[in-house]
């Protein structure tokens, strides 16, 4: 998945009209988190450590995670659908290699709470 964020009007009319849109260059998982700051939490395992979670460290104000309802605090159990538990930091980084077309969705649990939400950040906006 590209991150592909359009510029120009949308719709038949800016098609017939208008020059066509210009697509920006591909962004990865790892590049959103300019956005926010998140800290690794690892767990023991028979062949190595594994990762857990991702716990967010701060969010950076007025930004699309921001908008989208990540705070500082919350636990990130999955990216895109890949549930974070039981990965090996190769299969991690694969996550955060992967590029984002134009919503970066998380699965998110706050503070002292079992049941997880899913956030959706709009990316390139």
């Amino acid at each position: 998945m590209l991150l592909a964020a359009w510029l120009g009007s949308a719709g038949a009319w800016a098609a017939e009209t208008g020059p066509p849109p210009t697509q920006l260059e591909p962004v990865r998982v790892a590049s959103i988190w300019a956005n926010a700051v998140v800290r690794v939490v690892y767990q023991r395992a028979d062949d190595g450590p594994r990762i857990s979670v991702l716990r967010v460290e701060s969010v950076r104000e007025k930004s699309a995670a921001a908008r989208a309802g990540l705070e500082k605090g919350m636990e990130i159990v999955a990216i895109q659908g890949v549930t974070l538990n039981g990965l090996t930091e190769e299969e991690y980084q694969q996550v955060m290699r992967t590029p984002v077309y134009d919503v970066f969705v998380l699965r998110v649990r706050r503070e002292g709470r079992v049941r997880t939400d899913e956030l959706r950040i709009a990316v390139g906006r």
